[in-house]
């Protein structure tokens, strides 16, 4: 469970192919308020806990492509393995996809923390500040500089979302272990029809890979190495699937439920019906 979150959970500097911060006019469609995403996280036969992913807006949300992008994680209480509770929010511009600030509480078991980070625009410069939640104290604050963009979890995802319909490869410099590193995401343009368990028929999916280019054991419960997902291959691009390996094995994770205003999975028996 906190493993499939290092992938999410990073912290995006820049991201040269992408080029965040130009200004296009039109949002990226994967952006729509209300939008609910439930997935299950499976490790061999057992169910490790439950993601939550939303896209809304909100009266903090001031730009005209402002959205909120959240990710609630919960470990199952029946797996003794791990226990972990996280709250995972960043405000994006759905146009030029760039994040203007992160807010994370995580409570793992006694531990309980929460991180704020803001993004000047202006000057480039990233503030983040570490807070003990359970004294008050301050763990850490200090000040990145060249920084065009700051996303984590949910803003990563949204923004993978967003240009998985082109084809390139995209190294992330990622934070992690409160040093620089980096990710790679790979979008070949490759397309697969694959099954889950929340779907009768097979979903048509853009597939992408990528490889963390950090040390081993760097990543929370040593995730490292490489990884795949597959989104679905229209318009919304829904995450249904990705897989990784991590220090107790391999990591499933996979749409069970949704709620997105006027969105139907593009199914196999869809496209047939269509013809």
């Amino acid at each position: 469970m906190k493993t499939f979150l290092t992938l999410w959970l990073i912290v995006l500097i820049a991201l040269p192919e992408s080029a965040p911060g130009e200004e296009p006019d039109e949002a990226s469609p994967v952006f729509q308020d209300g939008e609910v995403l439930q997935y299950k996280v499976k490790w061999t036969l057992f169910r490790l806990g439950t993601l939550t992913f939303r896209t809304f807006r909100d009266s903090t949300c001031r730009g005209l492509h402002d959205y909120k992008v959240a990710l609630y994680a919960e470990s199952n209480p029946d797996i003794g393995i791990i226990w972990l509770r996280g709250y995972f929010e960043s405000t994006m511009d759905a146009a030029s996809l760039t994040s203007k600030g992160v807010w994370v509480l995580e409570r793992d078991r006694e531990k309980f923390i929460e991180t704020r980070a803001t993004l000047d625009e202006e000057t480039r410069r990233l503030g983040y500040l570490i807070l003990d939640k359970n004294t008050g104290d301050t763990i850490v604050e200090d000040t990145l500089e060249n920084v065009i963009s700051c996303c984590q979890c949910p803003s990563l995802l949204s923004f993978a979302r967003s240009v998985s319909d082109r084809t390139g490869l995209y190294r992330v410099p990622t934070f992690v272990d409160r040093t620089m590193a980096t990710t790679e995401v790979i979008f070949r343009g490759e397309k697969e029809e694959i099954e889950i368990d929340a779907l009768e028929s097979p979903v048509r999916t853009r597939m992408f890979s990528g490889e963390t280019k950090w040390g081993e054991g760097k990543g929370v419960a040593g995730f490292s190495g490489h990884f795949s997902g597959w989104f679905t291959d229209d318009d919304a691009a829904v995450p249904v699937r990705a897989e990784m390996k991590v220090i107790v094995g391999s990591v499933v994770v996979e749409l069970e439920k949704w709620d997105r205003p006027g969105w139907v999975p593009p199914t196999v028996s869809d496209a047939t019906a269509s013809n």
